[in-house]
């Protein structure tokens, strides 16, 4: 899978409080989906055995995206406490299947979706210097 970001950005929000900051960033890119496979399962000279090394390759475009939402809390001057959640999500769609057969024939299907997605839940304690 290839990522390509075609926009970035970070904004910082102050709240009422000044040791409370929001941190927020969004990355969406644009991807290209490529995946590869062996089928281990029909393998032969039959001629509805799968060919191997590879038994299909996929191939579609894509977006997705990339979110992170971050609590940061300063008690005191040296001590930092955060509390994030990171959010991924990649989709492609409207690609091709073609599968590969020991006779060396191939068929092509059209790949209908493909998707991906991630959370991640952080805490951080901190001792700034």
């Amino acid at each position: 899978m290839r990522i390509v970001p075609v926009s970035t950005f970070t904004t910082e929000f102050q709240t009422l409080f000044p040791s409370l900051i929001l941190p927020h960033c969004q990355q969406w890119p644009n991807l290209t989906y490529r995946g590869t496979g062996r089928w281990n399962l029909r393998n032969g000279t039959t001629p509805d055995s799968f060919a191997q090394d590879p038994s299909f390759l996929h191939q579609a475009d894509g977006f997705g995206g990339d979110v992170e939402v971050r609590l940061r809390y300063r008690p005191s001057p040296h001590w930092d406490l955060s509390l994030g959640w990171m959010g991924t999500w990649l989709q492609a769609k409207n690609g091709t299947d073609t599968t590969y057969f020991a006779d060396g024939s191939q068929a092509t299907i059209g790949l209908l979706d493909v998707k991906s997605q991630s959370n991640f839940y952080s805490f951080g304690i901190g001792y700034l210097f």
